[in-house]
C-alpha cells in the first residue's frame, strides 16, 4: 500500500477509508513507525498515538522514514506535535491543531491526549480533548451563549482535569453550579448542537488533500541531514523486529526454537543467530548508502545460493514461491536482503529471535521445521 496511517480515537478507520484509500493501523507506539518503513510506502500519516500507557513514537522515527524516502505527515494528535517538533527537518504538519503547536499558541502535550476504548471496541474515546473543548467554548463566547468571565471560568476548569478526565459532561456538571437555571440550558443546549471536533476535522482535511495528491508519482522525500545509526537506534530496531516476527510468523518462535531442541541443534544455531545479530548492530554504527549494482549483486548471490537462477535470469515465480514457503512478504524478502547486503559491505559473516529466523530460512531449514508444526 502507498499510503499507511495511524489513527483510532480521532477518527475511526472506518470513516477515513471514505476520504482516502489507505493502509489503516491503530494508534501509533514506539517503534510503530520504523516498522510502517518496512512496507515500502510513499506516504506515512501519523494522526494518532499512545501518550502514557505505552512508550509514545520516538521522533527518530519519524527521521528514519523521512531519510529513506518516505514522506511523513502529522496532523490533530500525536501527529500535529510530532510535526510541528520536526518541521524544521521536514515533517509535513497539517490543520489547525498543528498550527497552533507551529506557533507556540498550544504547547501542552494534554491539549490533543484522550483516553479511549481498546481495539475491540474501535478505539473509542471516553474523554474529551482541550483543543476540542477549547474551540467549542470559544465558538460559545463569540455566540453570546457565555461572556468572558464564565469562558474563563469554564476553560480553568477544564485545564484543571487530567486529559483522561476531561469532558463536555464533567464541564456541564461544574456549569450547573455557575450559571443560573435559564443559563445553563442555554449553554446544555449549545453543546448539544455546536461542539467542535478540531481534531477530527484536521484529519478529514488531510485525508482529502492526499486523496488530490498524483501519489503514485510522489517523488521520493529528500532531507538534508544525516540520520546517525546509534545505539539506541540498534536497540529500538532490535525491539520492534521481535515485535514484527512475533506477529508475521505463523509458527510461534517458541514451537520452533522446541522443535530444534528436540533435534539438539538450538544451541549452535542461538549462538550462529547471536553473532548475526551483533554483527548486523556494528554494520548499522557504520551505515552507508546502499550502492543500487551492490545491492544487485546480493540479489544475485541469494537466488544462486538458492538455485532460482536460470539462463542468468533470476526465476521470480520460483522466488515467490519460496517466499510462501518462508512465510514472507515482500517487505520481508527486502529487510532480509538489505541484512545480507549490510553484512556483505563489511566483509564479515548478526537475543536473537530475527536472527534465527533468518538463518533458517537462508539454510533451507525454516519450511521443513515449520511443516512439522503447522495445523
Amino acid at each position: 500500500m502507498a499510503i499507511i496511517v495511524f489513527c483510532g480515537p480521532t477518527i475511526s478507520p472506518e470513516k477515513a477509508q471514505t476520504q482516502l484509500s489507505a493502509e489503516y493501523r491503530p494508534p501509533a507506539k514506539q517503534g510503530d513507525i520504523y516498522l510502517a518503513t518496512l512496507a515500502g510506502p510513499k506516504v506515512i500519516v501519523l494522526i494518532d498515538g499512545y501518550f502514557a500507557s505505552v512508550p509514545s513514537v520516538w521522533h527518530k522515527e519519524v527521521l528514519y522514514a523521512m531519510s529513506q524516502g518516505i514522506h511523513v505527515y502529522g496532523c490533530s494528535s500525536m501527529g500535529a506535535l510530532r510535526a510541528a517538533e520536526l518541521e524544521h527537518f521536514g515533517m509535513n504538519g497539517f490543520g489547525e491543531v498543528y498550527r497552533q503547536y507551529a506557533t507556540e499558541q498550544l504547547e501542552d502535550d494534554d491539549e490533543v491526549a484522550v483516553s479511549h476504548a481498546p481495539a475491540e471496541l474501535g478505539f473509542a474515546s471516553i474523554s474529551d480533548a482541550m483543543v476540542n473543548i477549547r474551540a467549542s467554548l470559544a465558538k460559545a463566547l463569540a455566540m453570546g451563549v457565555i461572556d468572558q468571565a464564565r469562558h474563563q471560568r469554564l476553560m480553568t476548569f477544564a485545564k484543571s482535569q487530567h486529559f483522561s478526565q476531561r469532558s463536555y459532561s464533567g464541564l456541564l456538571d461544574f456549569a450547573k453550579t455557575e450559571f443560573s437555571a435559564k443559563d445553563y440550558a442555554a449553554f446544555e443546549l449549545f453543546l448539544s448542537e455546536h461542539q467542535i471536533d478540531i481534531k477530527q476535522q484536521d484529519a478529514l482535511g488531510l485525508l482529502q488533500h492526499l486523496n488530490r495528491l498524483d501519489i503514485k508519482n510522489l517523488p521520493k522525500k529528500q532531507v538534508d541531514y544525516q540520520f546517525a545509526h546509534t545505539d539506541a537506534w540498534s536497540q529500538l530496531v532490535t525491539h520492534a523486529d521481535a515485535r514484527y516476527l512475533s506477529s508475521t510468523c505463523q509458527v510461534p518462535i517458541a514451537k520452533i526454537k522446541a522443535q530444534l531442541q528436540a533435534k539438539g541443534e538450538l544451541d549452535a544455531l542461538m549462538a550462529q543467530a547471536r553473532a548475526r545479530h551483533i554483527q548486523l548492530q556494528k554494520a548499522a554504527r557504520h551505515h552507508t548508502p546502499i550502492d543500487a549494482e551492490r545491492f544487485q549483486q546480493t540479489l544475485i548471490d541469494f537466488a544462486q545460493s538458492q538455485g532460482f537462477i536460470e539462463q542468468g535470469q533470476i526465476q521470480f515465480a520460483q522466488l515467490n514461491h519460496w517466499l510462501e514457503r518462508q512465510d514472507m512478504t515482500i517487505a520481508d524478502f527486502d529487510r532480509l536482503m538489505k541484512a545480507q547486503y549490510q553484512l556483505a559491505s563489511l566483509n564479515i559473516p548478526a537475543d536473537c529471535d530475527q536472527a534465527l529466523i533468518d538463518i533458517l530460512r537462508l539454510s533451507g531449514q525454516y519450511e521443513v521445521i515449520t511443516k512439522t508444526l503447522y495445523k
